[in-house]
């Protein structure tokens, strides 16, 4: 998400983050081992899940200057309810009740979290708006 936020929010990067970006990579780089004769490209599904990872967050942060908490929240659930369904024609069967009830509760929790991390960005951003403001 640092990396993107240059371009895509007009960011500036201290070296500090700069150095936490790099270790970071080079753990992603010792983690899956590219280098080795056993490396298969499944490996990399992880880094492209963080990198759509990173533009959804990059896309809320802009969204959350002009659009409530809740609009977003229901449009983001709304699509990962939706986009998984492309998948039921391979495989899905229903499930137990224990296993509902427990999709469920992670449901519920997932979604509170995800409207604290909305609120989360639009706190950063009102702060920098603050801060650019004062000098």
């Amino acid at each position: 998400m640092t990396v993107l936020a240059i371009p895509l929010l007009g960011e500036r990067v201290d070296w500090r983050t700069w150095c936490a970006v790099i270790a970071g990579f080079v753990g992603v780089l010792i983690t899956i081992d590219p280098f080795t004769t056993s490396w298969s490209w499944v490996a990399v599904l992880p880094v492209i899940g963080a990198l759509g990872s990173a533009l959804r967050d990059i896309l809320t942060r802009q969204m959350s200057a002009r659009e409530t908490t809740t609009s977003i929240l229901f449009y983001s659930t709304l699509l990962t309810i939706l986009l998984p369904l492309v998948t039921v024609p391979f495989g899905w069967r229903w499930l137990e009740v224990g296993d509902a009830l427990i999709v469920l509760v992670v449901g519920v929790m997932v979604g509170c979290a995800h409207y604290l991390y909305i609120d989360s960005l639009r706190l950063c951003e009102s702060r920098r708006s603050r801060r650019s403001n004062t000098r």
